[in-house]
């Protein structure tokens, strides 16, 4: 870490909370990041050299979070909170938006008022914006990982984000998921141009488990800018797909993942025995 940077560390936790985590960074001047340059990431200047600080450092939260993902989930240290409630999920069949962006496969959800997919806990409502998927897993359940990763992120009317992670492993049975199949056949695109093929749809409810308890904690984004605030629910049952599958997606893309963070005094929560 040179002392230039490590000047903005000091800046950035002095004023307590962080330029990016409130949206001020300008994507525009965003430097090029790959998962291979991961422990830079928060040293990565911006493309407009004069920018003040702390724009000047735009991915600096990944560098000098507290509160970072991904974790490894330690069942045995997970506790039973009573007082979460249980998630209710709320998808619905959508067109098909498929997107390659150079670090993963991402699938679009329709403008917010064309929008029916969401989760609750209570009463709130988290819209689902897009999931992606991360092959191997990003989170791993006692030092585990597993084939690939699905990702749900959601966002309230208020701006507060939740991701959904679900793990995914091989059935065994050489059973594909349709919905999966969809996804992994409109997938090789050119780089950040969607894929929306006429007259097919999805209903991301089919890359569910059956049983939907989960663990969690107090997170973050796991790419760049890295931003903190995210409530992270990993799912404690992973959805099984065919072995084929798993492998055309890993021909895709196989190491686009963050390496475990620190869990730096965080508890993880779970709603289950």
């Amino acid at each position: 870490m040179n002392m230039t940077f490590k000047k903005v560390c000091l800046v950035l936790s002095a004023m307590g909370s962080l330029a990016m985590a409130n949206g001020t960074h300008a994507e525009g001047t965003d430097p090029q990041w790959t998962y291979i340059n991961q422990a830079g990431w928060g040293a990565q200047t911006s493309l407009n050299a004069a920018a003040p600080v702390p724009e000047l450092y735009p991915y600096a939260e990944c560098g000098i979070g507290k509160k970072q993902s991904p974790i490894d989930i330690l069942s045995s240290n997970a506790v039973k909170n009573g007082n979460i409630n249980g998630i209710r999920f709320s998808y619905a069949t959508t067109p098909l938006s498929v997107t390659n962006n150079g670090h993963v496969i991402k699938v679009n959800m329709p403008a917010s008022k064309n929008n029916k997919n969401a989760f609750f806990i209570g009463k709130q409502k988290y819209e689902l914006v897009q999931f992606e998927f991360h092959a191997p897993s990003e989170h791993k359940i006692d030092g585990q990982f597993s084939k690939m990763e699905i990702q749900f992120r959601h966002t309230t009317a208020s701006g507060k984000q939740a991701i959904i992670g679900v793990l995914v492993t091989e059935n065994y049975q050489g059973k594909d998921n349709s919905t999966l199949q969809k996804i992994l056949d409109n997938a090789y695109g050119q780089i950040d141009i969607p894929i929306t093929p006429s007259n097919t749809t999805i209903n991301p409810s089919k890359l569910l488990p059956d049983n939907k308890t989960f663990y969690t904690y107090a997170g973050s984004l796991t790419a760049p800018p890295c931003t903190e605030g995210i409530d992270w629910y990993v799912l404690r049952n992973p959805l099984k797909v065919s072995a084929a599958q798993i492998t055309a997606f890993q021909n895709l893309y196989f190491g686009n993942v963050r390496t475990g963070q620190a869990l730096n005094g965080r508890k993880v929560d779970k709603n289950f025995n």
